[in-house]
């Protein structure tokens, strides 16, 4: 692929064109770079390239970024607003889930209140993943923190990744109460900024299987996971209570054209066949999340709140009275049905792998 002619000048002289047309070219110096074999997909694709077997206009622009680092400039803060935080904050222009991205990004703030729930089975998923202390963990679609923090109390070397800001601000602050360090960023399973084979352990506790793209996500799960490392993740059966109401949501609420089912990922047969040959030594095994509800409809009233299917779903279903009623009453009994001695019983299902 040959690189734009614009992109053949000192970055300096691109930027000195005006701010405009500086990020357009630099939008495209992004699309080349997530398209051209020799540098390979992804945003951190651009840094870990071969420097010498890259364009040149790309050799320029990693040195301005390395120069900058070094003289304590975040690269970043040079660019436009137009393209500010690039490249791991904001998805790259070609990505067709962007739009997408950005909505998850926002209403997956609402997840915090849930922390508390969620602290339980992360327990679990860390003793089935056999996570030992000195290991690398990774913790992808952390959320609030708990599989990071759970694993660096046990004397892990803790890194945690979300898509959403607020939630990775609330998981800073969780490590600082527990007095633990962990390195928390912004960014996207599907895109992540880590090196190939950087962590004994990839761990995500039902956080990786709401990506778009499943053979994109796991994919980069697998390509920062060291040779001989543990891969393993909670997610939800589509038999089971949280599976049937994503089901019944999506009767209401279909998912966008293109977009895999996150229940996909609670189906053995369908792990395996994502996981494919890369890796070895495949375990499941099974949990339950028991939620503390007076009613269904306390349930429900909750869910409204903070599951992000649901809260889209209210959102659309406001100015149709009808229907909204009727899935509230469906919703109701799919709860009634699981709920006993004021416990909702969420079964979920844990993969454990060894990569090859």
């Amino acid at each position: 692929m040959k690189s734009p002619a614009t992109l053949d000048r000192p970055l300096s002289r691109l930027k000195r064109t005006g701010n405009a047309r500086f990020s357009r070219q630099l939008r495209e110096m992004i699309r080349y770079a997530r398209e051209s074999p020799v540098i390979g997909a992804g945003p951190v694709g651009l840094f870990q390239s071969n420097y010498h077997t890259s364009p040149p206009w790309f050799r320029r622009f990693a040195v301005f970024s390395a120069t900058n680092y070094l003289e304590g400039k975040n690269t970043n803060d040079l660019l436009p607003d137009s393209v500010h935080r690039f490249p791991m904050e904001v998805p790259v222009p070609d990505d067709p889930f962007a739009e997408l991205k950005a909505v998850q990004r926002e209403a997956w703030a609402l997840f915090a209140p849930l922390e508390a729930i969620s602290t339980m089975p992360a327990a679990e998923l860390i003793r089935h993943a056999l996570v030992r202390p000195q290991q690398s963990v990774l913790d992808v679609g952390c959320g609030t923190g708990v599989i990071a923090l759970t694993a660096a109390r046990l004397g892990a070397r803790a890194c945690g990744l979300d898509l959403a800001r607020a939630l990775i601000e609330r998981a800073k602050k969780n490590a600082a109460l527990a007095d633990v360090e962990i390195d928390f960023r912004e960014g996207d399973v599907e895109a992540m900024p880590y090196d190939n084979a950087s962590f004994d352990v990839v761990l995500s506790q039902f956080g990786h299987m709401f990506a778009p793209r499943p053979e994109v996500a796991i994919a980069e799960m697998l390509r920062v996971l060291k040779p001989g490392g543990t891969i393993a993740f909670s997610t939800w059966p589509p038999e089971h209570f949280v599976g049937q109401m994503a089901a019944l949501v999506g009767k209401y609420q279909p998912p966008p054209p293109g977009v895999a089912s996150p229940l996909q990922w609670g189906e053995p047969s369908i792990v395996r066949q994502r996981l494919g040959e890369t890796v070895a030594d495949i375990v499941f095994d099974r949990g339950v999340l028991c939620f503390p509800a007076l009613s269904p409809q306390h349930y429900r009233s909750g869910a409204e709140e903070t599951f992000v299917p649901m809260v889209k779903l209210v959102q659309t279903l406001q100015d149709d009275a009808t229907r909204l009623a009727a899935f509230r009453a469906e919703l109701d009994g799919c709860i009634a049905s699981h709920l006993e001695d004021n416990m909702v019983r969420q079964h979920y299902l844990m993969t454990r792998a060894i990569k090859r």
